[in-house]
């Protein structure tokens, strides 16, 4: 059974940080509604921060969505199910039958977390929830990846693009269809922040892959991607491992050791040297530079050589069984 699903316990944590910078005009609007006065049509998103005022920002929900989306488009791309990820045609929106009890996920989970067996919920999660799902949370599951806000680390500098909406049939331009958009330029820098928990080291794999992408411009971040918008690069890339105890893994002769999470996951086993901390039985283990680029691909190259089987093994058990 699965060492990682369930939230009472922690295994490890792995962290990542660094700086986006913008290799392109970055967008993260905030809709159509601009203040009274103002003449932006499509406006930045903005968050007020002490001693800077209100600044552009990246929210973690929009670096969620974006990392979601790529896990589904991978799995499905190997024949794998994902599920909507929200609205009414979620994972946990639809009927199982879990040893006899034929409801919605949602509400057998909830009935076995009330009786705090914890056991039966953690199968009846494993069999029923798409990987989408066991990563990025569902209605009433936590996601097991926290994504943080992105704040500029120097001066943003804002501009404005003026744009005019075309007619699909004469393809000429609208009669009174001229808009403005606000964008970050490109050479701003924002913060990168975020937290993996106790996943398996084919899912840090899958995530390292999406980073890749990210870098490579082929992963983008906000609006108007195929207007020339969004291409991000990560730099001063700095990861942190703690284990709580070694049941997820440690270190050995100074190498770093990721021990597999579940039947599928296979072990992680460094070629190099690592920093590492210990106090009261925790350890930490800190990777900056090339070599944390080096973790990442060759997590990246273990989801790559397993990545059928766990596609195989993550369909949820309700999608062929006939319950409707």
């Amino acid at each position: 059974m699965t060492k990682w699903l369930g939230h009472l316990t922690r295994i490890r944590e792995f962290d990542i940080e660094g700086k986006l910078i913008a290799r392109e005009p970055l967008r993260i609007g905030a809709g159509k509604g601009a203040k009274l006065g103002s003449l932006i049509d499509l406006p930045l998103l903005r968050v007020y921060l002490p001693g800077k005022g209100e600044v552009p920002f990246i929210p973690g929900s929009s670096l969620k969505g974006l990392f979601r989306a790529y896990f589904d488009t991978v799995i499905r791309s190997l024949s794998g199910y994902t599920c909507a990820g929200s609205g009414g045609s979620t994972c946990m929106t639809q009927q199982v039958n879990f040893h006899g009890e034929i409801d919605k996920l949602e509400r057998i989970a909830r009935r076995l977390s009330r009786r705090m067996d914890f056991n039966n919920l953690v199968q009846l999660l494993w069999e029923n929830l798409c990987l989408p799902c066991k990563v990025f949370g569902s209605q009433s599951y936590k996601s097991k990846i926290v994504f943080y806000d992105s704040y500029p680390t120097k001066d943003v500098r804002v501009g404005v693009k003026t744009g005019i909406a075309i007619d699909r049939r004469t393809g000429t331009a609208m009669h009174r269809a001229l808009y403005q958009v606000e964008y970050v330029e490109p050479g701003s820098e924002f913060s990168f922040h975020v937290k993996l928990l106790d996943v398996p080291n084919y899912v840090l794999g899958l995530f390292a892959q999406g980073l890749f992408e990210l870098n490579a411009g082929r992963l983008k971040i906000g609006g108007f991607k195929t207007r020339g918008f969004g291409w991000v690069e990560l730099g001063d890339l700095k990861i942190t491992i703690v284990f709580y105890g070694d049941v997820g893994g440690g270190i050995s002769d100074n190498k770093l050791i990721l021990n597999a999470m579940d039947d599928i996951d296979k072990e992680y086993n460094s070629g190099f040297n690592v920093s590492v901390e210990q106090t009261n039985g925790i350890t930490g283990v800190t990777v900056e530079g090339e070599n944390a680029w080096r973790l990442l691909r060759e997590l990246a190259e273990l989801w790559n050589n397993i990545r059928d089987n766990v596609v195989r093994a993550h369909i949820p058990r309700w999608v062929s069984s006939g319950v409707t």
